[in-house]
């Protein structure tokens, strides 16, 4: 559906906070990292309003690295091979060779 979203839910024990990402159709929990950094089972919290905001937290950490607005997505090593190398463009009938400008996008106001 290309919509994230996410989610507190009611388990008895507390809340469990729950996140989808865009590129996903089912939810992921929050979980607790153990000491040794490997998950130990979800995160329990106190009210549907901090579980909701702990998965908004977690959602973001993961999808903003990887999405930018207007659907362009970050590639750092790209455009530092790209400052490195200066691409070009080879004309496919005369080997010609054209110099590519990359313009950064304005955001609008």
């Amino acid at each position: 559906m290309n919509r994230s979203d996410a989610r507190g839910i009611d388990t008895g024990y507390g809340w469990k906070a729950q996140y989808r990402l865009v590129w996903r159709s089912r939810y992921d929990t929050v979980m607790k990292i153990g000491p040794d950094g490997k998950p130990k089972g979800p995160r329990y919290f106190e009210t549907e309003l901090e579980a909701e905001n702990a998965a908004w937290r977690e959602k973001n950490d993961i999808e903003q690295p990887v999405m930018v607005r207007y659907g362009e997505t970050l590639l750092k090593a790209r455009t530092n091979a790209e400052a490195a190398f200066k691409p070009k463009a080879i004309y496919p009938g005369g080997g010609r060779t054209i110099t590519i400008e990359r313009k950064e996008r304005v955001a609008a106001k």
